[in-house]
């Protein structure tokens, strides 16, 4: 709840001046007494709702809120809040009849329209939330959290154009939000739009020049190819992804990288048996797939919200919150094998890490990666009008930055740096590692084993 929702105008009132001005003792001293000689001044009681409700005591809000109403059943302001304050405590039902309850007095209210179609969102009824967003933005045009949504349920459901259409008019109406920006860049950049999807990451970048993830992005769009992932973009992104991590990678982008490296391990004919390390072990997918191995597993990740969901699968002896190169260049002990199923595509320059692995693993110790390869032209006089040059990185580098911020590799770079590691090639197997878009990305699933 706001301090506009208690309905009172701040001219002259010296216990809204005090809320405003956040002396909140004073204006809980000031709504008291007002009600010790009137309990029926609904709007002291509303200042009260909103002063327990800004401390996080929702039940004494509520009750607070409900004195309200006693005193004033028209008020439109308590009912709003009396459903906030409803929707915060998980009574949806309830909260919905208090935003009807508004919308019953005034149809026109936006508050309630909103919250009432956010609430159709969560429940799954998009088609109910997309008309009430649009019929918000009939009332308002100006509304931005009704065009911002609007806009995200229809770039969810495949209308990117006409998504972009609405979060250029937020960039242009609200310049200083940045969520509009992030969003656009992101339909751009998968419509192949990469310089456009550049000009709006610049814009992130300036308003905060510390966002790892936009500067990240930016170099992506731009084909500026980077030696590697700063850390800070890798442990922002997976730790926002961490909950739908799972399905999204077995269902939408139909990830085979831990079934195709697990299938490759198979094919050796070797059984290690000791201590395996899984870099970048996300929640667990590759072990899942390695059930069967008499192995004692020690997983590290730089996201801790997917070391806290491996942790819930039980499937590590040990987990680790690290950076993968900080963490082999600290660990003395040594392993039987190590696995990297979907880190590569974040690590760039492959020659450090390979060899702080090979310093891990014990003697004829496997190494087991996949990569994203690199299939595109290496130069622009391989394609009509020279359209790669943005994407090519300089003088025979063997990696790049894709669009989509991974790194992709050409197997002869990754067959050198192997080798100067001081590991011989035990399999290699080109196959699909997951689906980008409308196009299946094709990758190569190695098990090398230390010399």
């Amino acid at each position: 709840m706001t301090n506009d929702e208690t309905g009172a105008a701040a001219s002259g009132d010296p216990l809204v001046a005090a809320l405003d001005a956040g002396r909140f003792d004073e204006a809980r001293a000031l709504a008291s007494a007002r009600i010790a000689a009137n309990e029926n001044d609904a709007q002291s009681w509303k200042i009260l709702a909103v002063l327990d409700a800004q401390a996080g005591r929702y039940d004494d809000a509520l009750e607070n809120n409900e004195a309200a109403l006693r005193a004033d059943p028209s008020d439109a302001g308590a009912w709003l809040n009396h459903g906030n304050l409803l929707r915060l405590l998980g009574r949806l039902d309830e909260c919905r009849e208090c935003y009807s309850r508004v919308l019953e007095n005034d149809p026109n209210h936006t508050g309630a329209a909103f919250t009432l179609a956010a609430l159709e969102e969560e429940a799954g009824n998009h088609a109910a939330a997309e008309s009430e967003y649009a019929r918000i933005l009939d009332l308002d045009s100006d509304h931005g959290p009704a065009r911002f949504n609007l806009a995200r349920r229809l770039a969810e459901s495949g209308r990117s154009d006409e998504a972009l259409d609405h979060y250029q008019y937020l960039t242009q109406s609200k310049p200083l939000w940045p969520d509009p920006w992030r969003n656009r860049a992101n339909l751009l950049r998968r419509q192949g739009r990469n310089a456009e999807a550049a000009d709006c990451f610049e814009v992130l970048c300036r308003m905060d020049p510390s966002d790892a993830v936009s500067q990240h992005l930016l170099q992506a769009s731009r084909g500026v190819t980077p030696e590697g992932s700063k850390p800070e973009y890798v442990e922002r992104v997976f730790d926002e992804y961490a909950e739908n991590f799972d399905s999204s990678m077995e269902t939408l982008l139909e990830y085979n990288g831990a079934k195709g490296l697990a299938d490759e391990l198979r094919a050796v004919e070797m059984s290690p048996t000791g201590t395996a390390l899984d870099l970048g072990c996300g929640t667990g997918l590759l072990v899942v797939e390695l059930a069967e191995f008499d192995l004692d597993w020690v997983g590290v990740d730089l996201s801790k919200e997917m070391v806290r969901l491996a942790q819930e699968k039980r499937l590590y002896q040990r987990l680790e919150v690290a950076d993968v190169h900080a963490f082999l260049e600290e660990q003395e002990q040594s392993f039987v094998l190590c696995t990297a199923a979907d880190v590569l595509v974040y690590i760039g320059e492959l020659g450090p890490l390979f060899a702080a692995v090979r310093e891990r693993l014990q003697a004829g110790g496997l190494f087991a990666f996949c990569t994203e390869r690199w299939e595109g032209p290496a130069s622009d006089d391989e394609v009509p009008g020279g359209r790669v040059s943005e994407l090519t990185p300089p003088d025979g580098q063997g990696f790049r930055l894709e669009p989509s911020g991974r790194f992709s590799y050409r197997d002869e770079y990754v067959k050198r740096v192997l080798d100067d590691a001081q590991f011989d090639t035990l399999r290699w197997t080109r196959g699909p590692l997951r689906r980008e878009g409308g196009t299946v990305l094709q990758g190569s699933f190695v098990v090398a084993r230390r010399r």
